[in-house]
């Protein structure tokens, strides 16, 4: 399976935040971005919900997906994990970059999650952020070249690996919402579209 370019990556993703309550121990902003994205982030910190499953949060100029990752070493300790990328980005890359990084970051500091967030520890992780710019396209995500028929257009439909590797039978069924309406994709285990359907939307 080849690596694809994604370079429109960098300018997607918009911001990305780790802590908890009121606590911050590391956000990163896009250099090109200028907006503050602090409300966004306290309003998913007191997001009235389940946070250990992906939340995803349509705003009218971008879209945020947050989750509460535990370190896999010592479960109690938890963060909310929170990124922001433009209306563009598809949620599935903005997944794959939650679950990369959180992994990075207990790596990296599962041990020394009671250090202040006033300290200097945590700011090497800036350079973990700009290298997943480049590894999650090459070894995170695949794209689905697909059809919609309504469109009579061709897409390409991002998917985590994990989500097809770890599938318990195929294909794997993704719903790719575009244009106001939506596309079932059903995916094989070499990342090949076996047909689309238009789906029905409600909510």
């Amino acid at each position: 399976m080849k690596a694809f370019p994604y370079p429109e990556l960098r300018q997607q993703i918009l911001f990305f935040d780790i802590g908890i309550n009121t606590e911050t121990h590391f956000r990163w902003v896009n250099p090109a971005d200028l907006d503050n994205y602090l409300l966004d982030v306290i309003a998913a910190r007191n997001f009235p919900a389940d946070l250990e499953n992906y939340i995803h949060l349509q705003r009218k100029e971008n879209k945020m997906v947050f989750r509460q990752y535990a370190d896999p070493n010592c479960g109690f300790k938890k963060l909310l994990f929170v990124i922001g990328a433009t209306k563009e980005c598809q949620y599935q890359v903005v997944e794959a970059f939650l679950d990369y990084l959180s992994t990075r970051w207990f790596e990296q500091f599962g041990s020394m999650q009671e250090v202040s967030s006033s300290g200097k520890i945590y700011e090497r992780f800036n350079e973990i952020v700009e290298q997943a710019f480049e590894v999650i396209p090459k070894e995170v995500l695949m794209k689905v070249k697909t059809h919609c028929k309504l469109c009579n257009q061709y897409f390409g439909v991002y998917l985590r690996k994990s989500l097809v590797e770890e599938a318990p039978s195929y294909p794997v069924a993704i719903v790719f919402q575009h244009a106001h309406h939506a596309l079932l994709v059903y995916v094989d285990d070499k990342y090949e579209s076996r047909g689309e359907s238009i789906v029905n939307i409600t909510g």
